[in-house]
């Protein structure tokens, strides 16, 4: 039998009630968020040596393949907003992991593209991705996935700007 879920709350020692429960659950959305992503962020680190963002990026090139991809596109497609996406796109050009053209079309337009050592990595991290993503989820129901993904793709077209 599963041991129980520990309740918001309770994980968070919160000693009295939360204002409503809008709160409790941003909150709630917030730690899972965080917890889902550490030890994935320590692999990452521990294993390639890249941050979530750079993994992030260098899915966004394989996907744009065979196409190279704008800076302001990567940026836009970014799952975790980051202000300095050339500071990331420089790191992975460092590294051998992506590399930078100017377009022929528009000298100022930069470029970038995934390179084969680009692809190799991402080769490498397909499987524990997979993995990863498998085990965060591995306490619901094929239904209560897709329940939770409706849920979640309504919470955020809900959102409006504040204030």
């Amino acid at each position: 039998m599963a041991a129980m879920a520990q309740t918001i709350d309770r994980e968070i020692r919160q000693t009295k009630p939360f204002r409503s429960l809008q709160e409790q659950l941003v909150l709630n959305l917030m730690l899972t968020t965080r917890v889902v992503e550490e030890s994935w962020t320590q692999y990452l680190k521990r294993a390639e040596g890249i941050s979530p963002s750079q993994y992030n990026i260098l899915r966004i090139l394989r996907g744009a393949r065979p196409k190279a991809a704008r800076i302001s596109e990567i940026a836009d497609r970014m799952v975790t907003r980051d202000p300095d996406v050339t500071r990331l796109v420089d790191r992975l050009i460092k590294q051998g992991l992506a590399r930078r053209e100017r377009d022929s079309d528009d000298r100022r337009v930069v470029l970038v593209e995934i390179t084969a050592a680009g692809l190799a990595l991402l080769a490498r991290l397909d499987g524990p991705a997979g993995e990863s993503t498998e085990a965060a989820m591995a306490g619901l129901k094929p239904q209560q996935l897709r329940t939770l993904d409706t849920l979640l793709n309504e919470v955020r077209a809900g959102i409006r700007p504040y204030p």
